[in-house]
């Protein structure tokens, strides 16, 4: 089910076809990518990191700032989202997810049994 839900919002946040079933590889910085890793949705994306470095609109050394406090604050979140932009993302899915919930609200209490 995890597996569903996960290739369900990847198909949603990415910008470039996502192919089914998804497989998420992290080679190490300098790694090179043989072709069939490279002409898939994340090779791709892989590829355009190096055009984004340094030009990229949130700042790394802040991001790891704030990953170093959520780790020594005993109230930070389990997710902890890092610029506007993933913001942005988590709150349209938690919206779907709330809408859905409350459309399909009637149908997923009657599954009582009667009297119970």
């Amino acid at each position: 089910m995890a597996e569903a839900e996960a290739a369900r919002e990847l198909a949603d946040a990415a910008t470039v076809p996502t192919p089914e079933p998804v497989a998420i590889g992290e080679p190490g910085a300098g790694c090179p990518l043989p072709w069939s890793v490279r002409d898939t949705p994340a090779g791709v994306l892989r590829e355009r990191f190096s055009d984004y470095d340094g030009a990229q609109p949130n700042d790394p050394v802040k991001a790891a700032q704030a990953i170093l406090r959520a780790v020594d604050d005993d109230t930070s979140p389990l997710r902890l989202p890092l610029g506007p932009e993933a913001v942005t993302l988590i709150r349209r899915k938690l919206q779907r997810q709330l809408a859905d919930l409350d459309s399909w609200e009637t149908v997923s209490f009657d599954t009582r049994y009667p009297g119970a």
